[in-house]
């Protein structure tokens, strides 16, 4: 960043405390939109994400295990539709439905 972009822009925090600059010259605010977090896991598992990495099948450790948390959000999210669907019980309604997301493939998610 150039020093005349760095002097136009005034640090602060968001209601999260993340970081938060606010555009003198544009007058918006820009706020961090990750946070860096710190997190042990067993060697075989850094093993295996290395591995993707130096495979070229991720771009880095964090995109691996940020994929794999998308993947677990999206797995607890169905699962607890599915349990509100089967406490609702039979609606003909959602049937079709039903039948065209079981043969939709979910690849492309990831």
């Amino acid at each position: 960043m150039n020093k005349e972009r760095r002097d136009s822009l005034l640090a602060g925090r968001d209601s999260r405390g993340g970081a938060c600059y606010h555009l003198a010259s544009r007058g918006g605010t820009i706020c961090q939109v990750s946070a860096q977090i710190a997190i042990r896991l067993p060697k075989e598992l850094v093993e295996f994400i290395d591995r993707l990495v130096a495979d070229g099948r991720a771009s880095s450790r964090a995109a691996v295990v940020s994929q794999a948390l998308q993947r677990e959000r999206r797995r607890e999210l169905a699962a607890r539709d599915a349990a509100i669907l089967a406490a609702v019980g039979k609606d003909d309604d959602l049937d079709a439905l039903a039948r065209h997301a079981a043969r939709t493939p979910l690849d492309d998610l990831d």
